[in-house]
């Protein structure tokens, strides 16, 4: 018998992300109150603000990996190996698509986060953990999803990508001969 994890969906997941974000917003106002009436206690309102603010961040990688079902499909793990396909890889694939699907502004420089997901995924997909072109496949659609295609540019993205891919294809990882 298989141990099912919950799933939590993208949406419900954005809800508390917006609820987390008004309570971080409604902090921010308290410490700024509290800095002006009292400041014995302004230090205890920040760290509450902080607090919150590391649940936000918290609340967005959850928000990745719940968005990053979506690309399982789109994945195959390798039959290419003589033992069974690793969950692990697929993991790691799912998280890196995530983390590439849910870019925002304010986060890493998006050809920073298509480098790292393409040198990660092309790593695997030379491990013969992951199908390489259904890896690229699932990172154009990620990167067309979150508008790091249309920010960088099409002559950007692809160069950015191949050049990264073959770097990540010299480097091949196994995870299964390396757990064994």
């Amino acid at each position: 018998m298989t141990e099912q994890t919950p799933s939590i969906e993208p949406d419900e997941i954005a809800s508390w992300r917006l609820f987390a974000s008004d309570a971080l917003d409604d902090l921010q106002q308290l410490s700024d109150h509290a800095r002006r009436l009292c400041p014995d206690i302004a230090e205890q309102f920040d760290a509450a603000h902080s607090i919150c603010n590391r649940a936000l961040n918290d609340l967005d990688v959850a928000l990745g990996i719940a968005k990053a079902r979506d690309f399982a499909p789109e994945l195959n793990v390798s039959n290419n190996s003589a033992s069974a396909p690793s969950k692990l890889a697929l993991w790691i694939a799912k998280n890196e698509l995530g983390r590439l699907s849910t870019m925002k502004s304010k986060s890493r420089p998006p050809e920073k986060v298509l480098s790292d997901v393409c040198y990660t995924l092309a790593r695997l997909s030379a491990g013969g953990e992951l199908d390489q072109s259904e890896c690229r496949s699932a990172i154009q659609i990620a990167a067309t999803k979150s508008g790091i295609i249309q920010k960088l540019g099409v002559a950007v993205f692809q160069e950015t990508a191949r050049k990264n891919w073959a770097r990540g294809l010299s480097r091949p990882r196994n995870l299964q001969k390396r757990s064994a």
